[in-house]
């Protein structure tokens, strides 16, 4: 797990539309899918997922609505509570916590229990999707695996911008046929079944898998900045419930702290990467791009709000490497019109790609693994 790792000869970068094959919503269609979401009330953490659900609609309600009076179960406020934009609601609570704002009616503390409450029930949400995965789906990105393998051997990484865990729980399950372990870059632990933290020996670490964003399988300590692995077969305990720190967590049980927190970077405006073993991610991710011959990005609309990454692509990618970027049909732009709003701008803004740089057939027609 050291920088020596790092040298590749194929680097791929992936955004949400990576996971949209698996059913993963986009960030722009994420709202309104929890906000219609009712899970069964025996599914495990219904009660907390309601009640952090009933935290943030208040909170949407008084803020972005004209008539927040509304009947609460009215098609037409979930479909204007769907329509908001998580970047906005994200930077508006960050900045507001930041600065030590209110927005009445709601107090300091308040607003940091609704920006706590809005991951969990994104978190809740997008677990559940994951858990109820279809063999069907999972066999393409099995497919997926394989066709990376055969094409470019053990000589390729990918880098995601992705919380969700559909490719993680697909390798995963390749390397422990194999005694292996992901490698998800320099010193993260994995937490074992027993509750104790290990870090995996050097021998073991199969795949690379670098997570700019954090992940939904990731916990980190307020006080040690370790990153540990929950495993899947745990449940969704980190979700609702607190977890103790098993690496520098030496008092007494009735101490409360410190507690392991989710580690996902949200889309905010105020985005930023202050773990310090996530920046040692990210030096993993710029030592790839930049000893990568050819960079593949799938599914990554290059969203301006991601000022960290779009900093690093610039300092990485070289004039001679390489690029393709894959997209969905739906991403096309019109070519008689400049629209600045398509990725495909974004991208030759930033990169100097031309058309043929594009692909917009989705990663399974790119790889011909479609069935």
């Amino acid at each position: 797990m050291t920088s020596s790792r790092a040298g590749v000869k194929v680097a791929i970068v992936t955004g949400a539309g990576f996971s949209l094959p698996a059913g993963i919503p986009t960030q722009r269609e994420l709202l309104y899918q929890i906000e219609r979401f009712e899970p069964d009330i025996f599914q495990p953490g219904y009660l907390k997922f309601v009640q952090a659900k009933r935290v943030v609609n208040r909170f949407l309600r008084a803020i972005f609505l004209r008539d927040p009076d509304k009947n609460e179960r009215s098609e037409q406020v979930v479909h204007k509570l769907g329509n908001l934009q998580l970047e906005d609601i994200y930077t508006i609570l960050d900045r507001a916590i930041s600065k030590g704002d209110v927005l009445p009616p709601f107090s300091e503390t308040e607003l940091v229990n609704v920006r706590d409450a809005l991951d969990r029930c994104i978190m809740y949400y997008l677990n559940y999707l994951e858990a109820n995965l279809s063999p069907e789906k999972q066999r393409l990105y099995e497919r997926l695996y394989h066709k990376l393998q055969t094409d470019y051997g053990n000589d390729w990484i990918m880098i995601s911008t992705n919380w969700d865990t559909v490719w993680d729980e697909v390798v995963l399950s390749i390397c422990r046929k194999n005694n292996l372990v992901l490698d998800y870059g320099p010193n993260i632990f994995w937490i074992e079944l027993d509750g104790t933290a290990q870090r995996p020996e050097g021998g073991r670490l199969g795949p690379r898998l670098l997570k700019l964003h954090g992940s939904f399988n990731w916990l980190t300590c307020p006080q040690c900045h370790t990153i540990f692995v929950w495993p899947k077969d745990l449940g969704v305990r980190d979700i609702f419930d607190p977890v103790r720190c098993p690496r520098c967590c030496v008092y007494p049980v009735e101490t409360i702290e410190p507690l392991l927190r989710p580690l996902f970077l949200t889309p905010s405006l105020l985005k930023s990467v202050r773990n310090p073993t996530l920046e040692l991610v990210w030096d993993e991710a710029f030592c790839a791009l930049s000893t990568a011959t050819e960079v593949i990005f799938i599914g990554y609309s290059l969203p301006l709000a991601d000022h960290d990454l779009r900093y690093l692509l610039r300092r990485s990618i070289s004039q001679n490497t390489k690029v393709k970027v894959i997209l969905h049909e739906s991403d096309r732009p019109v070519r008689a019109e400049r629209n600045t709003s398509c990725p495909e701008f974004r991208y030759k803004s930033l990169l100097d790609l031309s058309d043929t740089d594009f692909y917009y057939e989705g990663f399974e027609s790119f790889f011909g693994i479609g069935v």
